[in-house]
């Protein structure tokens, strides 16, 4: 775990390098030690990097990867997986394929009662929607977020949320 924590520290910090270096070590940890949950973690870990880096491919490959490797029973990586995937194909313009991978995390949210990171996906929803000019289907979806937001008390995800919402209104020609 130390290994996987100083590589989330380097990623922060935009040594992408050194961060790349300590989940390669985390990951090959975790193998030796056979816990497949661990590895996914890390692998999502690796495909937000490579994502980062812009090997949007291999990013995609990587993600994949952690998601067969994942424990049925871990909704909180598999959720994260999903979410990863789901912005490496809208970077991919593959809007269908990331709709299809925020709509799984959303049903895993949900499964899992996990408001807290639900309010976050439904923006995610919301953007996308968004950048397909999908007006309506982006107001539900960031009204939802708020509402979720407001209910959790996430302001960060309240205010992401509002910025969206104030965006469609822009758009419908009510701001």
């Amino acid at each position: 775990i130390e290994l996987e924590s100083l590589g989330w520290t380097y990623f922060c910090r935009g040594d992408l390098n050194e961060a790349e270096k300590y989940y390669s070590r985390a990951q090959e940890r975790f193998r030796s030690l056979r816990n497949n949950s661990a590895v996914a973690r890390v692998l999502n870990y690796i495909g937000r990097l490579q994502k980062q880096q812009g090997h949007l491919e291999q990013a995609k490959k990587t993600l994949t990867s952690g998601l067969k490797l994942v424990s049925r029973t871990d909704s909180l990586t598999q959720g994260f997986l999903h979410s990863a995937l789901g912005s490496v194909y809208q970077e991919l313009s593959d809007n269908e394929r990331a709709m299809d991978e925020y709509k799984e995390v959303l049903k895993i949210r949900e499964k899992a009662n996990d408001l807290v990171r639900k309010g976050s996906v439904l923006c995610d929803l919301g953007d996308l929607a968004l950048m397909q000019s999908k007006l309506n289907e982006a107001d539900e979806h960031y009204s939802q977020g708020l509402k979720v937001a407001l209910e959790v008390r996430r302001v960060d995800v309240s205010a992401r949320a509002k910025r969206g919402l104030a965006y469609v209104a822009s758009e419908h020609g009510q701001a």
